[in-house]
């Protein structure tokens, strides 16, 4: 059954120019109709609004023509999730808590090299921000976030080092007429007019969709069949891929007849991108978020271990047997009833009901070290052949790789 449709929300503020016309809009997040920002963890928060403004509302419908200013955690820099956005109408607005530590910059550099744009968050002179800053062509300044005297003198420098300045919580005329005399170029805040509210309804489809998507792009060849087929028997995920399709950084501008079109169009990388995206944050919704990384971590385990034990034929079998082993948690049914519907191969389904071999006990020695049981992981280890050490750094490596796809 499909989730009953819930309402999401966005709210954008506009940017003017120094004609007072519309440049761009900041996209903020909003977790319900209150206009207002409530808190919450800011790498979740980054992910939530990406993930509304690409495949919930759309970027084109949230900002036109012009300019998106998005706000990016470290998670989402170092993750290159940018990389789903178009470089020539995105400005990667740097929050002021980033560290600038070697991998932020790196990402930055990178960011930049493909054609985005670096703006930072209230800004204010650091040794430590020195990096960042030669990196920025934008620096957003409070203007009342310090005294007048200090943001002169901020005002002068960034300008003698040819950063272009955005005045923000401009709140009176006073303060407009004031930045406009200081050079200012673009301007923000209640005295143009507050964020304004975006809502829509949206519709999550079936879990077990995520599940046989995720499956079917994290092969060593895409299914780009299966894609298709699952994207056609909903229609959420259908218009979910069209605004992607139309949001990502090669915005197609023409007609699109089909969706094997519209998966054709965006290619096999974004194609992944795409569903890593939609189907974690799907698998997620109203679930706790390390069941997602449980999920996982079990898959790309039981992958490892096919080689391990002589099983590299079976290797697909083994990772989707991984992924499916918590089907029951996240559709909220039995796990018998969870698989009827996934048209699964008897060997998986008996390897995940009853353990059967051959990839029955390689998922048991993947749940036994998941749970410490370390009596019935020597018993596998010795029935497998397998090396204790070789099998810690299997896991390890998929505890790695699952927390980094898990982070939206």
């Amino acid at each position: 059954m499909h989730t009953q449709p819930v309402e999401v929300f966005a709210a954008r503020q506009p940017i003017f120019d120094r004609q007072r016309r519309v440049a761009g809009y900041e996209l903020l997040y909003r977790a319900s109709e209150r206009n207002r920002y409530e808190g919450g963890d800011p790498e979740v928060v980054s992910a939530l609004s990406l993930e509304r403004t690409l495949l919930g509302f759309g970027l084109r419908t949230l900002i036109g023509d012009r300019v998106a200013w998005i706000n990016a955690t470290r998670g989402l820099l170092v993750r290159g999730h940018w990389e789903l956005l178009p470089p020539g109408s995105t400005v990667i607005e740097l929050l002021e808590t980033i560290e600038p530590d070697a991998e932020v910059i790196a990402a930055c550099r990178r960011l930049r090299d493909a054609g985005y744009r670096i703006a930072l968050d209230d800004y204010r002179h650091s040794d430590a921000m020195r990096p960042l800053l030669e990196l920025a062509e934008w620096v957003k300044v409070d203007f009342r976030g310090q005294p007048r005297v200090e943001r002169h003198i901020l005002e002068r420098d960034l300008r003698r080092r040819g950063h272009r300045l955005l005045a923000e919580k401009i709140e009176t005329h006073e303060e407009h007429v004031e930045a406009m005399e200081s050079g200012y170029e673009l301007f923000q805040g209640f005295f143009f007019c507050r964020p304004e509210m975006m809502r829509m309804r949206d519709v999550a489809p079936n879990r077990i969709v995520f599940l046989r998507l995720l499956r079917a792009v994290n092969g060593t060849s895409l299914d780009l069949g299966l894609v298709e087929e699952l994207v056609q028997q909903d229609v959420s995920l259908s218009m979910k891929l069209l605004r992607f399709l139309h949001s990502a950084a090669n915005a197609w501008a023409a007609e699109v007849t089909s969706i094997r079109q519209a998966l054709l169009i965006l290619g096999e990388r974004q194609i992944r991108r795409w569903v890593s995206l939609v189907a974690v944050f799907g698998l997620a919704r109203g679930k706790p978020g390390e069941l997602v990384v449980v999920a996982l971590t079990r898959a790309r385990f039981a992958e490892h271990l096919a080689a391990l034990a002589g099983l590299e034929a079976r290797s697909d079998d083994l990772f989707l047997a991984g992924l499916l082993s918590v089907a029951d948690a996240l559709t909220d049914q039995p796990l018998e009833a969870a698989l009827e519907p996934l048209g699964l191969s008897a060997e998986v389904r008996e390897a995940l009901l009853v353990g059967a071999p051959p990839i029955g006990p390689v998922l048991r020695l993947v749940l036994a070290w998941e749970l410490g049981a370390w009596d019935v992981v020597e018993k596998c280890l010795h029935e497998q052949a397998l090396d204790e050490s070789t099998v810690a750094r299997a896991y390890a490596d998929a505890v790695l790789w699952a927390e980094d796809r898990a982070q939206p």
